[in-house]
């Protein structure tokens, strides 16, 4: 049940606006939004010099309007919220709900009255204060059990394409900003604490690294980029939204999606997410994870964060680019060669045999490309490199990385040493059997959740 109280408006609200109306008329104030121009004007005389001075010889001056409106914040506690104790806030909601967008000279007198009672309805008979916050899902096309709480304060959303220009703030009946998808994923939040300009800034950053570290192991499910592309609030009641996010609202840059490779989120992947959650949530786990000093740990928080930012890369030759970086990251030893980064990356994915060859062929080929385009003897496009192999060079990285995980929370706390031991077994003088079990992540949450800490 919503706890707000909404009341009458305040007797010094309805003076504040029948004065400065009569005020624009007497000085013969012919200006769109005439509230926030002489706020902006009083500034700084420069801003407008006879105007400025028109306003203080009736013995208005910046002081004494902001006086009045904190006055009418300190006695409505649903403005002060809905404003987020901003008299700018409160001085566009007078200039867009009352004066309507209109230069007060065309309001006539005798109507006054009228439009204050319209004034009073539109604002305080259309519900309560909420914000509500809308994170992008990027490149998702389906979640089998979409109310599984899998993303703790946050709920799952569908927004249909007609649905969106609301929410990224524009005029159209679709959006040309978000690019089309027949549906779309959001997290979202809502809540009625008050935020002013500052606060939404620092809600806005607290959200955005909310909301991606909930999607941030779906990045490691499986091969299909997903992830937090941007995100939009909307407020309540509706007319608050052209008061707190007036134009094109959005917080990073909507991506277009691969729809050759969306991700669907099934209920088998859904239920390794929260044994994910669960194994996190042992204190040994999600400590060793948050450390950094470990050279290994910062090994696999430098390839997963090339691994991550390719994702949100539109070009191949960027995509690409990233996807080297963090395969060099995890493989390359300090004399980097080819054949070594092929060798390590394809005998930690594959025993001995016809997989482990395809693996280091088709490494040993990304890098010899690689090489072209680096070093300028090749332009991207002339490398012939397409979608499925970046498809494939990226499923590949990313089955590294959960093997790193993997391999670092059973111990391993170098680099060198793994791939020391990675030639070793290339070279067939250790066994593949062992090392495969400390490699399988799946097998590492099962003994942990099982004993309630990391195997010995």
């Amino acid at each position: 049940m919503n706890n707000q109280t909404i009341r009458e408006p305040s007797n010094i609200l309805i003076s504040f606006i029948k004065s400065i109306f009569h005020i624009f008329n007497d000085l013969n104030f012919d200006f769109r939004r005439p509230l926030s121009f002489i706020l902006w004007v009083m500034q700084d005389r420069n801003n407008g010099p006879e105007i400025f001075d028109q306003f203080v010889n009736k013995n208005m001056i910046l002081q004494s309007i902001s006086d009045d409106l904190n006055k009418i914040f300190s006695e409505d506690d649903f403005l002060f919220k809905c404003c987020g104790n901003e008299i700018m806030h409160l001085a566009r909601l007078m200039d867009i709900t009352f004066f309507r967008d209109e230069s007060p000279l065309r309001i006539a007198k005798a109507d006054i009255d009228n439009r204050l009672k319209e004034f009073i309805v539109t604002v305080y008979q259309s519900g309560y204060y909420k914000k509500k916050v809308f994170c992008h899902i990027y490149n998702m096309k389906d979640v089998e059990s979409p109310d599984e709480p899998i993303f703790g304060d946050y709920k799952l959303q569908i927004l249909r394409p007609f649905e969106l220009p609301f929410l990224t703030g524009e005029n159209s009946i679709l959006s040309s900003l978000h690019p089309y998808e027949p549906i779309s994923f959001f997290l979202t939040k809502e809540d009625e604490i008050p935020c002013n300009n500052e606060e939404i800034s620092q809600y806005i950053g607290q959200v955005w690294k909310e909301a991606f570290s909930y999607l941030q192991p779906l990045k490691y499910l499986k091969d299909s980029p997903v992830g937090l592309d941007y995100l939009s609030i909307l407020f309540s009641p509706p007319w608050l939204n052209s008061i707190r996010r007036e134009g094109i609202y959005l917080i990073g840059k909507p991506l277009k999606p691969i729809t050759e490779n969306l991700y669907q989120l099934t209920n088998e992947d859904i239920n390794f997410l929260k044994k994910w959650q669960a194994f996190y949530g042992i204190k040994e786990v999600r400590e060793k994870l948050d450390q950094k000093e470990s050279n290994f740990r910062k090994t696999i928080e430098i390839a997963g964060t090339y691994y991550e930012n390719y994702m949100l890369k539109e070009d191949l030759a960027d995509q690409f680019i990233f996807l080297i970086f963090a395969l060099e990251a995890l493989f390359s030893p300090l004399a980097e060669t080819i054949y070594k980064i092929s060798m390590h990356c394809s005998t930690l994915l594959s025993d001995y045999g016809i997989n482990r060859k395809e693996i280091y062929l088709f490494i040993k080929d990304m890098l010899r490309k690689r090489n072209k385009f680096v070093h300028g003897t090749r332009l991207f496009h002339e490398l012939g490199i397409n979608r499925p192999e970046i498809t494939k060079l990226a499923s590949l990285i990313r089955l590294s990385i959960r093997q790193y995980i993997s391999l670092y929370l059973r111990g391993e706390t170098k680099k060198d040493n793994l791939l020391n031991k990675l030639e070793t077994i290339a070279l067939g003088t250790e066994e593949y059997i062992t090392f495969d079990k400390k490699k399988n992540i799946e097998i590492l949450v099962e003994e942990t959740l099982e004993k309630g800490q990391l195997p010995s």
